[in-house]
């Protein structure tokens, strides 16, 4: 299956549309969701037109959809997004290793791990989790910082939950 948002590779990118029709030779749907007409909408099996200025509000709505019909893989969203790193909720901002450690790295990001019922660190290049950790995705935690006192905490995909939720 590909969706192409707002693209149209046919006339833009020449030299890599073998690809998408490599794809539909083999069996791929190909659904275009553009404003316009495109010559690769007219390759397409569907054909979304939408008004310009609404993308965004209907990729809102297909988020909001694939959550609650949990059709969403957690295991992909644990390993290669940052959707369990740990969010303020007193500021909004990522909570890092510095507010946790005195000393700590200001580019390191915090999750809180199921399996041990603790912060862990991760990098910022790949997350990169240890063996066995477990990052949440939905709860929010009471976190101890370096200064002693404490702060609210949500994975950031609870927060991306909540916010569609409102709508």
């Amino acid at each position: 299956f590909l969706l192409l948002v707002g693209s149209n590779p046919v006339e833009t990118r020449i030299p890599d549309v073998h690809f998408i029709f490599d794809a539909l030779a083999r069996g791929a749907s190909l659904v275009v969701i553009d404003p316009s007409f495109s010559p690769t909408a007219a390759k397409a099996d569907a054909h979304l037109r939408i008004r310009p200025g609404t993308d965004a509000a209907l990729a809102l709505g297909l988020c909001r959809q694939v959550i609650e019909d949990e059709v969403w893989d957690p295991d992909f969203m644990r390993t290669y997004t940052d959707a369990p790193l740990l969010v303020r909720t007193d500021t909004g901002v990522r909570l890092r290793e510095a507010d946790l450690v005195a000393g700590g790295a200001a580019d390191r990001f915090v999750a809180w791990d199921e399996a041990a019922g603790a912060p862990v660190i991760v990098g910022t290049d790949r997350l990169g989790f240890p063996a066995g950790v477990q990052p949440a995705l939905e709860v929010a935690r009471q976190i101890a910082l370096a200064d002693g006192s404490t702060v609210e905490a949500k994975p950031g995909f609870a927060l991306v939950r909540e916010e569609l939720n409102r709508w």
